[in-house]
């Protein structure tokens, strides 16, 4: 793995995990713009650490069904 993707593999670990709790507050538009990105960064976290995927799944899942705004669609 290149450098440069290390350095973007850290950013997006980096932003997902900050700005998980602010998001789940803010409306339903932007977090399901979240649960988009983070659907992307897991297919590339799956080809590095595949625990690390099922760990933000549940924490994802978790903390949104306690803010209210977990959907099923």
């Amino acid at each position: 793995m290149a450098t440069s993707e290390k350095a973007n593999n850290t950013i997006i670990i980096g932003y997902s995990l900050l700005y998980l709790d602010e998001l789940i507050i803010l409306d339903t538009r932007k977090f399901r713009n979240y649960l988009n990105f983070l659907s992307h960064y897991n297919e590339l976290l799956k080809r590095v650490d595949p625990l690390r995927v099922e760990y933000n799944y549940r924490k994802l899942l978790h903390d949104s069904k306690k803010n209210g705004v977990w959907c099923n669609d």
